[in-house]
């Protein structure tokens, strides 16, 4: 029988009244595998994939978090920088709003891309790929895409 890996602690942050570990857990299950953070007794699962997970450092304090997906990658804030943990599912958003500004039903979408912006770890290229209107579900996709930044990680 094989043994799984122990989890793969992904970060650490370093709040005022908490230290939390974000980790990736390899698994079995058909569920996924969850990425979590843990403060103290406390544990929170982020999100379940099979694809993994990756961390870009904004402060101590806070981090941006994306968990691997074949065409929807999920993208969070995480902070713990003043008070209790804060997940924040930023790439929603940006997608929603994106797609709003292109005119784009959601149905249309058929991927999202989230792309570091260099030098500002808090700040994503987001691209979507999606099918135009008018056009069949088979014509060429058209793309779209605009730098988003968090806001994460300020001390009240």
């Amino acid at each position: 029988m094989n043994a799984l890996p122990p989890p793969e602690i992904l970060a650490h942050l370093t709040g005022p009244s908490s230290h939390c570990a974000i980790s990736f857990r390899y698994t079995d299950s058909e569920t996924g595998d969850p990425t979590s953070v843990q403060c103290g007794a406390q544990k929170y699962v982020i999100a379940r994939d099979y694809h993994g997970a990756s961390v870009r450092r904004v402060r101590g304090c806070a981090v941006m978090l994306m968990v691997d997906g074949v065409r929807f990658p999920r993208l969070f804030a995480v902070s713990n920088c003043s008070g209790p943990l804060k997940v924040r599912n930023v790439g929603e958003g940006w997608t929603r709003d994106l797609l709003a500004a292109v005119r784009i039903a959601p149905s249309r979408l058929d991927r999202v891309l989230f792309s570091p912006v260099a030098h500002r770890p808090a700040c994503y290229r987001v691209s979507i790929a999606f099918t135009p209107p008018g056009k069949a579900a088979n014509a060429p996709l058209e793309e779209r895409s605009q730098t988003r930044c968090a806001v994460i990680g300020r001390a009240s």
